[in-house]
């Protein structure tokens, strides 16, 4: 129909994003009223064309573990008297997993004889991680890499959980368990 907007899943800055076209006539201004964007587009062509990378709406929810989520986007027309509210436009993103790779150990469950044992992690460069809730973000090298050198007691299973959240991704986490053998005194 041509009075409804157009949304098109697109690229921007080689991160997913959402076209948006609003039709209007010429010289019109829309505007978006969502705390997200607020922002003013010119209507060109009889269209307002308006571009947003996904992760602008969940790059602040703390934890967010869905695949996917559903926004909307309150558009109004504005004249010079007033801003007159346009239908709402919703639309579905997909919310991607932060990457998240064990190098070293290779299995997520190893025997291990020695108190230290270096774990090594592939995340994404400038990604939070977490390492049994301890905030260990800071020595993620820039190619993405992670040691962590392991206290590993001899009680069996030491059990390591990662979390990693990714610029732009959803939470991921792994767990890892180094088995040292219990040792009598």
């Amino acid at each position: 129909e041509k009075n409804r907007p157009l949304v098109t899943a697109t690229i921007v800055n080689d991160q997913a994003a959402h076209t948006i076209l609003i039709p209007g006539e010429d010289g019109q201004q829309i505007f978006i009223s969502n705390e997200e964007i607020r922002a003013s587009y010119s209507v060109v062509n009889g269209f307002a064309t308006i571009e947003i990378p996904d992760h602008v709406w969940y790059e602040n929810i703390e934890n967010i573990t869905e695949e996917s989520m559903s926004v909307t986007l309150l558009p109004y027309v504005k004249t010079a008297s007033r801003q007159k509210p346009m239908d709402p436009i919703t639309y579905d993103i997909v919310i991607p997993l932060s990457p998240i790779k064990l190098v070293t150990p290779e299995q997520l469950y190893t025997e291990v004889t020695t108190a230290m044992y270096s774990m090594l992690f592939n995340v994404r460069p400038e990604s939070r991680v977490t390492i049994n809730g301890v905030d260990v973000s800071d020595t993620v090298n820039e190619n993405g890499e992670l040691t962590y050198n392991a206290t590993v007691q001899p009680i069996g299973d030491n059990v390591y959980h990662v979390s990693v959240r990714s610029p732009y991704c959803r939470d991921n986490s792994m767990t890892v368990t180094l088995f040292r053998e219990v040792q009598e005194i």
